[in-house]
């Protein structure tokens, strides 16, 4: 008798999980179906040109001559901008750092750059003199 029970559980158990098997299988055949017949949703293209961009300070030098305007933020005073001269590659090394920490990578200047940079600079500091 112990034994007739333990068939029929057996039986019961195995019919039921064939019964959730086959229940899966055709719902995943049902979405999969749904999803080849409805159409896709494309999101809109929500990025516009703006017409007066801002610029990105890339750590150039080139940046805090070319965009001096009370509009574009200064530096921190915790930010540190420095040029390093290195006579092994006879570059001029742009370095942002932030308490002695360099967040930013190096910009490297030929010398033929930095002499062209240091014009420019020149040049704006004294229109800038002659204006004030």
């Amino acid at each position: 008798m112990n034994q007739t029970y333990r068939y029929i559980l057996t039986g019961v158990f195995l019919l039921a999980a064939t019964a959730f098997q086959l229940s899966a299988s055709s719902a995943e055949a049902t979405f999969g179906l749904a999803a080849q017949l409805l159409p896709v949703e494309q999101t809109p293209d929500t990025t516009v040109k703006i017409p007066y961009p801002i610029p990105v300070d890339d750590g150039s030098p080139n940046y805090q001559i070319d965009n001096d305007s009370p509009l574009y933020l200064s530096d921190p005073p915790n930010i540190k901008r420095e040029i390093i001269y290195d006579p092994v590659t006879r570059q001029y090394n742009f370095v942002s750092t932030v308490g002695g920490f360099s967040y930013r990578t190096p910009t490297p200047m030929s010398q033929d750059e930095y002499m062209e940079y240091q014009n420019r600079k020149g040049v704006k500091k004294y229109w800038n003199q002659r204006s004030s």
